[in-house]
């Protein structure tokens, strides 16, 4: 592969894998009723992850102008810490809400 394209699926890894425990510890906080900080956390996940999905968009705009992006093993792996961190922030959001919903009745 070459050098800027493994520099491409390093970089979504690492804005995936911040949005991620970004995702995590707002639910944690969400846990411990400080809804601020969970808010603050998920903002921080949403914006790691236009990081992400910003690396994501230049290489399928690549592939739309005809110029092919060959798929490695790395990127495969990229793509899935991209997935996980998705799922991650969606599940955050809920969880986000579910506690305070909680919180508010007890």
């Amino acid at each position: 592969m070459e050098e800027d394209k493994y520099e491409l699926a390093m970089e979504i890894i690492s804005h995936a894998g911040i949005a991620k425990s970004c995702a995590l510890e707002a639910i944690d906080l969400a846990d411990e009723g400080d809804f601020e900080g969970a808010e603050r956390s998920l903002a921080e996940a949403r914006h790691e992850m236009k990081g992400s999905h910003d690396v994501q968009f230049s290489m399928i705009q690549q592939e739309a102008q005809g110029k092919p992006v060959e798929v490695h093993l790395i990127l495969l792996h990229a793509e899935d810490h991209l997935t996980m961190a998705i799922m991650c922030i969606d599940l955050a959001e809920r969880f986000i809400n579910l506690y305070r919903r909680l919180a508010e009745k007890g």
